[in-house]
């Protein structure tokens, strides 16, 4: 699908790395926590090599926190955006989900939540629920 996506002129985007498999909560209403370590994890992650060695050109990270692994949610995690960058050799975008959803909200304001989105290396951010005015706010902030 993803190689027909790009023949069509489409950027498939893979997500919700490093897997959304092991929670039942919906991160678009509430945080979602996985208790896995990284050795369990590993499962969930295998789709995306394959999907790197044909030419993955984005990825999503996922709202969710693995605590065995590191205390910070994925898309706001160092480590894990540095696992798809270096550990499986992604060099293409990396978006965060969507900074309204509740499972977002646990890194506190959206300014913050930018903030350590983009500290740990996510170059492409949506913010698709929030007024006109919000975003503006925002983007004065930064």
């Amino acid at each position: 699908m993803m190689l027909g996506l790009h023949d069509g002129g489409v950027t498939a985007v893979a997500k919700h790395f490093p897997g959304h498999g092991g929670v039942v909560a919906d991160s678009h209403t509430e945080g979602a926590v996985d208790d896995r370590d990284l050795d369990a994890l590993q499962e969930d992650m295998t789709p995306y090599p394959v999907l790197i060695d044909a030419g993955l050109k984005a990825v999503m990270m996922a709202h969710v926190c693995f605590p065995q692994v590191d205390p910070l949610e994925a898309g706001y995690s160092n480590f894990w955006v540095e696992q798809l960058k270096n550990g499986l050799g992604f060099g293409g975008d990396i978006y965060c989900d969507d900074l309204s959803m509740v499972g977002a909200h646990g890194a506190g304001t959206l300014l913050e939540r930018v903030q350590l989105t983009r500290e740990a290396g996510c170059n492409r951010l949506l913010l698709c629920n929030f007024s006109v005015e919000e975003k503006a706010t925002l983007l004065a902030q930064l």
